[in-house]
């Protein structure tokens, strides 16, 4: 997701919901609030179409293992931290 300004939160999100495999690489733009919040992901500056390219390569290039281990990460904080977090009932 490489928005140039914020508003790709609950996508970046849904990728994470839909991907019970847990396979697959997270790339996100630096100016979205979910970079801040999902810190596995691959963070990139999008006006920066070198270190995309180079964080899309890494992605493509990482080991499973740190992938399912950076997915997993990635959706227990979503399935932690969401809107009924702190909420009583």
């Amino acid at each position: 997701m490489t928005s140039l300004h914020d508003g790709m939160n609950l996508v970046a999100k849904r990728v994470l919901a839909a991907r019970h495999d847990e396979q697959g690489v997270l790339v996100l733009s630096r100016f979205t609030g979910a970079a801040r919040e999902l810190r596995d992901a691959l963070v990139v500056n999008p006006y920066d179409t070198n270190e995309t390219a180079e964080a899309i390569r890494f992605a493509l290039e990482m080991d499973p293992q740190e992938c399912r281990t950076r997915m997993q990460r990635m959706r227990r904080k979503c399935e932690r931290d969401n809107v009924f977090a702190g909420r009583k009932t």
